[in-house]
């Protein structure tokens, strides 16, 4: 009976400490993704007139570091690490005396993020961003998520397994690993078998209670710890994607370049399609489009000009 009790309350901090550890993996990828869709939705909500392009390319610029700091301090506030060894988006071209108060500043999420939702505003109202109320509403909400999530991992930050559970068990533990190899001689004749026993039963329940204390905190820099700064990097990579020129704009599709479109497309093997593309078959059929294209439009042009002079 007293070894039932003792396995079922390990068993229960097992289980309390693996809920933990998969919330907070669950919460802090939730985090990332909404606040990468976030930023992902407002460059594509940009202007895309010449006449704005400078400012755009710097509404994206500044967005881009201020997302880079604020997951950065999110990393590091989780893990209470310093800011130092979680790295952002080289932040050159941000006003210095607003850098030197964010960078040390206990608070700094809240400053972060009042200073996105703000260059947002400010965007919208300059028309560096065309877009609908109701959709730019979009990018507030993720941001607002981001932060709920935030929050919601910080209690696993923040709270651990209550003190007397852990005391209890611990004090079971002792007592049971004293008493199981007395036991153990007392009920079996044969010494071996008693040792091999009283081991094998002390042995498994540490074994089991060390594992629950090691994931029961999720958070720092040891192996068994989630790879946060990994995140970090992945997190500036996607923001750093976005200043590619080939995702400042959709792709265009050339309709002449395919069968009739209420005939429908075919599917091709992904293999097929990068040998194609490697050989260049998809170049010259988009090139041959596009010329069919050009001369149709122009015969159309001279149609056009022949009916203007009858």
């Amino acid at each position: 009976g007293y070894s039932f009790i003792l396995g079922f309350l390990i068993v229960y901090r097992m289980q309390v400490s693996y809920n933990r550890f998969w919330e907070a993996c669950s919460l802090t990828n939730e985090m990332r993704g909404e606040w990468i869709d976030a930023y992902c939705s407002l460059c594509s909500f940009c202007n895309k007139s010449d006449a704005k392009h400078e400012e755009v390319l710097a509404f994206k610029g500044l967005l881009m570091r201020l997302f880079s700091m604020m997951h950065q301090g999110a990393i590091a506030k989780l893990c209470l690490m310093e800011v130092e060894e979680v790295p952002i988006i080289d932040p050159t071209g941000i006003e210095p005396d607003y850098l030197e108060f964010v960078m040390h500043h206990p608070e700094k999420m809240e400053i972060l993020v009042s200073w996105i939702e703000q260059a947002i505003v400010a965007a919208a109202q300059d028309d560096v961003i065309v877009v609908a109320p109701p959709i730019l509403s979009r990018a507030f909400h993720e941001l607002s998520r981001g932060m709920v999530n935030f929050n919601s991992v910080m209690k696993i930050r923040n709270y651990a397994l209550p003190f007397p559970i852990v005391q209890m068990i611990q004090c079971l533990m002792i007592f049971h690993a004293c008493v199981t190899p007395i036991i153990s001689s007392l009920i079996m004749y044969n010494w071996r078998w008693a040792g091999m026993l009283a081991f094998s039963s002390v042995f498994s329940l540490w074994c089991i209670n060390y594992i629950a204390m090691e994931i029961e905190q999720p958070f720092g820099d040891h192996y068994n710890n989630l790879p946060v700064i990994q995140m970090q990097h992945e997190f500036n990579k996607g923001l750093l994607l976005q200043t590619d020129r080939l995702l400042w704009r959709a792709p265009k599709f050339e309709l002449n370049a395919v069968r009739r479109f209420s005939q429908g497309a075919e599917e091709i093997h992904m293999h097929d399609a990068a040998s194609d593309l490697k050989a260049g078959v998809f170049e010259g059929r988009y090139r041959a489009s596009q010329q069919k294209s050009a001369e149709r439009e122009g015969r159309k042009s001279e149609e056009r000009e022949e009916i203007d002079q009858l």
